[in-house]
């Protein structure tokens, strides 16, 4: 387990995915990611998700295998300015 450049956790054979939720169909999430790529990811019970449910739209970023099985997903919160 190391850090990445943007200070994210990353274990070995994993990558991160950040991004918005476009489709959800069954186990199978598909994910507009930074980079402007859509990346499929398949999301079981083994996949530890945090919080409420997720839908098309959210925010959220992903610790997924190189085969795109994701361990672990979260909702990214939106950045609000300060007053």
């Amino acid at each position: 387990m190391h850090l990445t450049a943007a200070g994210k956790l990353e274990t070995a054979g994993s990558k991160v995915i950040e991004g918005d939720i476009l489709k959800i169909d069954g186990e199978f999430y598909t994910v507009h990611d930074m980079a402007g790529h859509e990346v499929r990811l398949h999301v079981n019970k083994t996949t530890h998700l945090e919080g409420d449910a997720f839908k098309v739209g959210d925010k959220v970023e992903a610790y997924a295998t190189d085969k795109g099985h994701v361990r672990y997903m979260y909702h990214l919160a939106e950045m609000t300015p300060a007053p």
